[in-house]
């Protein structure tokens, strides 16, 4: 059926336009791009009952899928309904053929002006929160005056600020970027009613840091980060604080400082699976793999399921356990599909074992379905420069969406393009001084190096190019396979310096798998190694 720009099914208004699903108050419902694509589906095929091979075609364009992900996407979709499978208002399963939308649709009009909500000021700034926006209660008279000592509890309509905290929580999980700026503005609506309030400073801290290190919002974010971070320690919420300070300073980069604060964030609470998750993701980043995995085991008794599949699957692929790795990358791919994390890494596990057109179809799915990382576009650079395909290169890093704020690695590639397809690397040269400047400054992150080592190589001043891999190699970096692939370091790989760097990861790693295979942790799947070592590339 061919549906109308706004619709009702039951109390529920659906806005194609704007892919934005409310419900009878007018509050947004948040929805991944890919399970609007599923409820589009279901009202475009209404009262009919679609199939999994027809919803795949809708929904996922024709995508290779399982039946189990089709099962996952509706159970995702049915909770953010609030449907009840055994009761359902909204879906019903047709046993052995596919999925129908109860309700009758209908047109519906757009909501009526007096329902926006309240202007209200933010950091000084003036702000409208949407229609949408959470719990927020709209407001047609004003509130009644308060006495000092119930003011913080109806002030902004009578919604309090644990109200607020609690509806931002629910939000940020969402994983996405507009979710997460709605949870933004409701911490930061909260913090205005309890500006001393110690957990909303370290939540927003959070939410915050979030925004940089998920969605590339600006560095100086991640300062405001810190600083709420620190302010909270002070008020006295210790370990939310200290797990907000550790996430702040780790979104600015700096390795070594966000360390030593997520491990007294674990010494706090050694029960907190987030807090022990981000100190392993620090601990690869640093090349000390045989403490991350360790980490990673401990918190993944205790994570919901899905949230640290594809963190381990890239630390078990660092480590050389590589058909483990492909076997934790499914697991991801049947419980959490829209994983922000989990296409990266499934594309960077497949592009290391050259295997460059799956690499691409799983990149240009997860963009499909709405995935923006950074890394998935720099993945496609890599590739159309494999093919010595500038134009297209500057094409793929350029189609990044500005919704990803933070430009410096587009910036890097632009400049590795112009220097590879001109041969004049001037402009290359100093964007590669002033990262390092920045490293001087207290930047730690290590894959800066190998940025370094791009610019420097693509402006054809290797023996920069080597010295850079060298820090690279100290820093703790230990992905050598992709090192090797990246075409900008391609006039490197006869030079000493560059083998020495190759065959200096390749040891360290290989001692760490040694000290991984005694330990008495070992998880169960990697106590036969015999044959996963035959598939090692």
């Amino acid at each position: 059926m061919t549906h109308p720009p706004l619709c009702r099914i039951d109390d529920l208004t659906v806005d194609f336009a704007r892919r934005k699903l409310y419900d009878g108050d007018q509050r947004e419902i948040a929805l991944s791009a890919l399970s609007f694509d599923t409820l589009q589906a279901l009202i475009e095929a209404s009262p009919a009952v679609l199939t999994n091979d027809e919803l795949i075609n809708r929904a996922w364009r024709g995508s290779v899928v399982s039946d189990e992900t089709v099962t996952q996407r509706i159970r995702l979709l049915r909770k953010a309904l609030q449907d009840d499978r055994r009761q359902p208002r909204f879906i019903e399963t047709v046993r052995n053929v596919g999925y129908r939308l109860i309700p009758l649709v209908t047109p519906a009009t757009p909501a009526p002006q007096s329902h926006a909500a309240p202007l209200v000021l933010i950091g000084g700034a003036m702000a409208v929160l949407a229609v949408g926006a959470a719990i927020w209660v709209l407001q047609q008279d004003e509130p009644p005056a308060a006495d000092k000592s119930t003011e913080s509890t109806i002030r902004l309509g009578g919604v309090t600020a644990d109200e607020l905290a609690e509806e931002a929580l629910l939000l940020s999980e969402q994983r996405n970027p507009d979710s997460l700026r709605h949870a933004i503005d409701l911490y930061e609506q909260a913090l205005l009613i309890e500006p001393e309030n110690p957990d909303i400073s370290a939540s927003l801290s959070r939410a915050l840091s979030r925004s940089v290190a998920w969605y590339g919002e600006k560095a100086e974010v991640a300062v405001r980060a810190e600083n709420l971070a620190r302010q909270a320690m002070i008020e006295g919420a210790f370990f939310k604080a200290e797990f907000a300070l550790a996430f702040s300073l780790d979104a600015q980069g700096k390795v070594g400082p966000a360390q030593v604060a997520y491990d007294r964030a674990v010494a706090l609470n050694p029960g907190h699976f987030g807090a022990r998750a981000s100190l392993a993701y620090l601990l690869q980043v640093q090349g000390k793999l045989v403490e991350a995995l360790s980490h990673n085991m401990i918190a993944f008794d205790s994570a919901p399921a899905g949230t640290l599949d594809a963190q381990i699957a890239s630390c078990l692929r660092l480590l050389g356990f590589y058909s483990v790795a492909s076997e934790w990358l499914d697991r991801t791919d049947r419980l959490d599909p829209d994983s922000a994390h989990a296409a990266p890494a499934r594309a960077l596990d497949l592009m290391t074992q050259l295997k460059f057109d799956q690499a691409r179809t799983v990149i240009d799915m997860a963009l499909d379905r709405g995935i923006e990382q950074v890394e998935l576009y720099e993945y496609l650079t890599v590739l159309a420069l494999r093919d010595r395909d500038f134009e297209s290169a500057r094409a793929k890093i350029n189609s990044a969406p500005e919704s990803i704020s933070h430009r410096g690695p587009f910036e890097v590639w632009n400049l590795v393009i112009d220097a590879m397809q001109t041969g004049t690397g001037d402009e290359a040269i100093e964007l590669s001084e002033s990262i390092l400047a920045d490293i001087d400054e207290g930047d730690t992150w290590p894959a800066n190096f190998l940025y370094i080592a791009m610019l420097e190589a693509a402006a054809e001043r290797n023996n920069n190019a080597i010295a850079a891999l060298q820090l690279l190699e100290a820093a703790g970096y230990r992905d050598f396979l992709f090192v090797e692939l990246l075409p900008p370091l391609d006039t490197l790989h006869d030079e000493p310096g560059f083998q020495a760097v190759i065959a200096g990861m390749r040891d360290d790693v290989d001692r760490q798998k040694t000290l991984v295979l005694s330990a008495d942790w070992l998880p169960p799947e990697l106590r036969v190694v015999d044959a996963d070592a035959a598939n090692q590339e």
